[in-house]
């Protein structure tokens, strides 16, 4: 399976204005390898994305350890992360 044929259902959340500024961008590749989809849960120590593994082709739960009041991000971020 490749990227293109992965379930699109899983985009289309994270829009980087308002309250959701600290999510990362849909479709922002983690270590060459892992795709970030939507938002799917939050809480005071971080985020949890629905992803893809682009090795495995398979999906998976990404969680980013981003604690509230202590973590933030600029709006000006790239869509890949080393």
């Amino acid at each position: 399976m490749t990227l293109v044929e992965w379930d699109r259902s899983f985009f289309g959340g994270n829009q980087m204005v308002g309250a959701d500024v600290y999510y990362l961008m849909e479709g922002t590749v983690i270590g060459a390898r892992y795709q970030i989809g939507k938002v799917i849960g939050e809480g005071g120590f971080g985020i949890t994305y629905i992803g893809y593994d682009t090795r495995l082709n398979i999906q998976v739960a990404i969680k980013e350890y981003y604690p509230k009041g202590y973590a933030q991000r600029s709006v000006s971020v790239s869509p890949q992360v080393a």
